[in-house]
Order: C-alpha cells, then sequence, then structure tokens
C-alpha cells in the first residue's frame, strides 16, 4: 500500500495563476516507481505544472533528495520537465511549517508558495470530491445537537476515506498542535483516523504520542470532567457558527489557542483556529463555496414557518434515527353479554 498523497494546486498571484502538483509522504516508503505513476496520475489529460513539489518530513530530506539524484528511474523520468517544470523538494518541521527547500531539476521556481498554504484549497477538494454534506430536500430540514436547524450540514465521516488523504489532512494541523500538547480531545469518532496520523507524524521527529480521548460533542459537556491543564487541544470536527467552542470557553474555561476547528463554513469572523475555511476565496481558496448556508434558531426558523419537517440528529455523528416500533397492548373496552 502507498501513503503517498498527490493533488494539483492553483494559486492566483498578482493576476497570474501559479499551478503546483504537490507530492506529499510522511512515511519512509519513498518507491521512486509509485512517485512516477502519483505525478502520471495528475498530468493525464492535464498541463505541465510550474512546479512539481515533494513534501516529505525534515529528517527525510537528505535521503529523497539523495535517492531522487541517484536513482535510474527518478533521472530518466525528470528529464521529461527538465523545460517545463520547476521539481522542488521540501521538508516540513514538526508543527508543519516549511523549513526547508532544495531545487532538485528543471526551471528555477518563479515564485515561492509555502506548503501550508496549499492545505485549505486540497481539503475543499477533497469534500466536495466526496460529498462532505448531507443535504435535505425541500420537505423536511434538519435540526443540529446544537439546536439550530439547517438545510444541510457536515459530516467528515464522509470525507475520511483514503489513508493517504487522511495522512495529508493531519499535516494540516500540525501548526495548531501546540509545543506543549498533551492531550487531544476529539468531538467525534471519526477523528481518530486524522488523530491516528498526526501521532504518526509526530514520531518521525521522535515526539511524544498525543493522548486521545472523544468528548461526545454537544452531548458529552454534560459529563465532561478537565483533569488537565493547558497541555490540551480540543479539535472540533465541524463548526459554521463556533458555538461548542464558544460553551468550552464559557463553562469550562478552555483557552482559545487551545480550540482548533477542523472545517468551517460560516459568516462569523470570530471564529478562531481554523484548519480549513471551505469558504470560497479567489486567491487562495478558488473551489470553495461562495454561498453559505443559512443557519436559524429553533425559535425563529424560516424552514419551520414555510411548513418544513426538522428532523432532530442525534450524537456526535450527527445520526439520523429511524422510526423504532413500540409494543401497543390492545384491552377489550366492551363487555359483551350474551342476549
Amino acid at each position: 500500500m502507498s501513503y503517498l498523497f498527490s493533488a494539483r494546486c492553483d494559486t492566483l498571484i498578482e493576476g497570474k495563476t501559479y499551478q503546483q502538483l504537490l507530492i506529499f509522504s510522511y512515511r519512509n516508503d519513498f518507491d521512486p516507481e509509485v512517485v512516477v505513476a502519483k505525478i502520471d496520475s495528475q498530468l493525464s489529460g492535464s498541463s505541465f505544472p510550474d512546479e512539481i513539489v515533494i513534501a516529505v518530513p525534515l529528517v527525510m530530506v537528505n535521503q529523497i533528495e539523495s535517492l531522487w539524484r541517484k536513482d535510474t528511474i527518478l533521472k530518466t523520468y525528470t528529464e521529461r520537465f527538465s523545460k517545463r517544470s520547476a521539481i522542488s523538494l521540501v521538508g516540513f518541521c514538526r508543527f508543519g511549517h516549511e523549513q526547508k527547500k532544495v531545487h532538485l531539476a528543471g526551471t528555477e521556481p518563479s515564485t515561492s508558495i509555502k506548503i501550508q498554504l496549499l492545505s485549505r484549497q486540497i481539503i475543499t477538494k477533497l469534500f466536495l470530491r466526496h460529498g462532505g454534506f448531507v443535504e435535505s430536500t425541500g420537505s423536511y430540514h434538519f435540526e443540529n445537537p446544537s439546536g439550530r436547524h439547517s438545510i444541510k450540514f457536515i459530516r467528515l465521516a464522509n470525507i475520511l476515506i483514503e489513508s493517504e488523504e487522511i495522512g495529508f489532512m493531519a499535516f494540516a494541523c500540525l501548526p495548531f498542535i501546540k509545543e506543549n500538547a498533551h492531550h487531544l480531545y476529539i468531538d467525534t469518532p471519526a477523528l481518530h483516523s486524522v488523530a491516528s496520523s498526526i501521532n504518526e507524524i509526530r514520531s518521525a521527529f521522535d515526539l511524544p504520542l498525543l493522548n486521545v480521548r472523544n468528548f461526545h460533542s454537544y452531548k458529552g459537556l454534560e459529563k465532561l470532567q478537565l483533569e488537565f491543564g493547558d497541555d490540551l487541544i480540543f479539535l472540533i470536527s465541524a463548526s459554521s457558527s463556533g458555538g461548542l467552542s464558544r460553551l468550552l470557553v464559557e463553562k469550562f474555561r478552555v483557552a482559545d489557542d487551545n480550540i482548533v476547528h477542523f472545517l468551517y463554513l460560516g459568516k462569523s469572523t470570530k471564529v478562531k483556529n481554523i484548519i480549513c475555511d471551505l469558504g470560497k476565496d479567489r486567491s487562495l481558496n478558488p473551489d470553495g463555496y461562495q454561498d453559505i448556508p443559512e443557519v436559524f434558531p429553533k425559535s425563529n426558523c424560516d424552514y419551520c414557518t414555510q411548513g418544513s419537517v426538522a428532523i432532530p440528529l442525534y450524537g456526535e455523528q450527527f445520526d439520523v434515527i429511524n422510526s423504532q416500533p413500540e409494543p401497543i397492548l390492545i384491552r377489550n373496552c366492551c363487555e359483551i353479554r350474551p342476549s
């Protein structure tokens, strides 16, 4: 199994689009044949990018550079791009920041875009590809566990499908994991796969593994008992208003800097620490959502006013509970007397 992740990115710089092909790996299994196949799959029917970026943990940079310059397959393949694309090797640190860049072959890069800036548009593309939204019809809408009403909601589990994609999502989380963090609280079991990959990347840097605990979102706040101080991080799967984070701050006095939102799509400018804002940005997220779904309080819902039925969502995975049979005892209330 290959854990190499690949994605094409378009970034608008001074009115011109700069195209990059990212090849990302956090494991020490860099197979030249797989790398070539990944690049070919992204180039099929597409133009050559301005730059091909190979991103790996900083501790792997020297090994990959040596392999790239010596391996026959890679050397032969590189000649195809010598006059069309720059080929760069990037090493990222434990906080997910680009710390070293090596020009491997091809033309010199005409610009420099840090790999952490690519996370937003890449995760948005994965969200769109895998159908991250669960949508209603005109006859019904949803009541979220927070009590707010909407016609669609984000289900993170829908996009956590491929291991290499999850690995890249974990990389996108690294800048938000504080240096003194030891405990990671997640609001849904779907985030366990992301948390596991975060720990795998941390292992590459010989860092201690984070202790991961699911606090079960809104419902779990009733029983939540915090045993630790500033060494914990809350990772919230998705939000449109920042409601869950506000409760953590107000009820448990968790510091804003210790709360991170994985996905966000909303109108509030007060929500902090967002890994991927799904909203459209002409330069940084051209495929993002232009229209943000309306969300209403239960007491003043336009959808309810229009006759739409509110379907309650339960639990940290926003499940819809199907109709359940209930036993009914039929009693004979009338005594029949013989004539």
